[in-house]
């Protein structure tokens, strides 16, 4: 039987987590990308850690439109590492959170949202309204941060969205290999390697494709399959 190209489409979309994002701070305006002019202002807005797919001009796009105006800086955050949750995305890849790591140093960027916009972010990452409630983030402020935007004074606090589980097989978080970060020893992964290492271990009975399928399929098997995980992540808490 032939591949479904949506399927396919929807997979390698997956894959494809966190998505591009550019090599400097920027403007998302107009539903893409301008230049991050230094006279933007940012007064009335909150520094909100963009840790995965929020960083990405596509995904501000898909989650605000055409309308919304958002200041986006890249920066470095010392002690944390960017690692995978232990769960699925509704588009089917496994997302980034952060983990504290002292001596680590990580790039990031920020969002500077207005409460407004905070409510559309708070949304799409399951603070909520969340259909899917115990596979979220919750939103927290974390404070004394040693965080650096590019060309801008270090900042000490900011909003982040922390994973309630964490993927750690052997009781270690997985770090994402396409996010920059050192001096954490983790192992690191990238998104199309864990997808198929979920697969191995949750469900080797079918195919990667029908196993991927069966993610995008919908909240109930997501909610199955998250369940199926516990064994291989850890808490949050812990």
């Amino acid at each position: 039987m032939p591949l479904d190209p949506d399927l396919a489409s929807r997979t390698r979309h997956a894959e494809s987590y966190p998505f591009a994002r550019p090599g400097s701070s920027y403007l998302f305006a107009e539903g893409g990308m301008q230049p991050l002019l230094p006279q933007v202002s940012l007064e009335g807005r909150m520094p909100i850690l963009a840790v995965g797919a929020n960083a990405s001009p596509a995904r501000l796009a898909a989650k605000f439109g055409n309308g919304d105006v958002i200041p986006v800086m890249r920066a470095l955050l010392d002690d944390f590492v960017i690692v995978f949750a232990g769960h699925f995305c509704s588009y089917g890849a496994i997302p980034a959170t952060l983990y504290p790591c002292p001596g680590a140093r990580t790039r990031i960027w920020i969002t500077w949202l207005t409460p407004a916009q905070q409510v559309i972010m708070h949304r799409s990452e399951g603070v909520i309204e969340c259909a899917e409630a115990e596979q979220r983030y919750d939103h927290v402020e974390l404070d004394g941060l040693s965080l650096r935007p590019d060309g801008m004074p270090p900042i000490a606090r900011a909003g982040a969205y922390l994973s309630r589980r964490m993927l750690a097989p052997d009781g270690e978080p997985l770090r994402f290999a396409e996010i920059f970060s050192g001096g954490s020893g983790f192992q690191a992964n990238s998104q199309p390697s864990i997808l198929r290492w979920v697969h191995r271990r949750l469900d080797p009975t079918v195919g990667f494709t029908d196993f991927m399928a069966g993610v995008l399929s919908g909240i109930d098997r997501r909610q199955a399959l998250f369940q199926a995980l516990h064994p291989y992540t850890i808490d949050r808490e812990t």
